[in-house]
């Protein structure tokens, strides 16, 4: 059974955004069955939160489940924000988020799994993947269009400031998803420049 999401976090950012929380709650314990007790097989890789590990749920859904790591510079705050900004928005390009857990000082965020990982590992990995060049293209276009979806035809407008290929992950039709959220900036009409970190 799913747990109740602490009001006063979520509430104060979401209301803050204008955004709805439609998002799912679940349990810490939940999620620490989900993933073998995070167990070391199940670790996907490390993002900017902490570990991201795969994760089984009660009904059979396959997860990506992002613990934030007790040692992170993150807070709880860029947790909550991070929850809010993902929620807003919706795009084939952008990874959906199924729902988050704050449990005391626990945070985790619950993601769509993509089975082919991230486009750094494709390219680089030991994947057996074989990217032609047009597959290339693709997923040039796909990420470029959850980009322009973000920057300029959202209602929450979002700069993701991280782009990398670790951050781009793939379905298993190869199609690109965005990942990793937490140094998404919030921007409104009146700001007219934008700064952005090379990869």
């Amino acid at each position: 059974m799913h747990a109740t999401i602490n009001p006063t976090l979520l509430f104060q950012f979401t209301k803050l955004l204008g955004i709805a929380a439609k998002q799912n709650t679940f349990s810490y314990e939940e999620l620490r069955s989900a993933t073998e007790d995070f167990m070391s097989g199940n670790k996907l890789g490390e993002g900017g939160f902490g570990p991201v590990y795969k994760g089984t749920l009660s009904d059979e859904k396959v997860v990506a489940v992002k613990q934030l790591s007790v040692t992170s510079h993150q807070g709880k705050s860029q947790f909550v924000a991070e929850i809010a900004t993902v929620s807003a928005v919706q795009h084939r390009n952008l990874v959906k988020l199924h729902g988050c857990c704050i449990e005391g000082d626990k945070r985790l965020l619950v993601c769509e799994y993509l089975e082919n990982k991230s486009l750094d590992q494709a390219l680089f990995g030991e994947s057996i993947l074989h990217l032609d060049w047009l597959t290339r293209y693709n997923i040039i276009l796909g990420t470029a269009r959850g980009l322009a979806y973000r920057h300029e035809e959202s209602r929450i407008r979002v700069v993701h400031r991280d782009i990398k290929a670790s951050n781009i992950l793939l379905d298993a039709d190869l199609v690109p998803k965005i990942s990793n959220f937490g140094l998404a900036e919030l921007y409104d009409d009146k700001k007219t420049h934008i700064s952005t970190r090379l990869a």
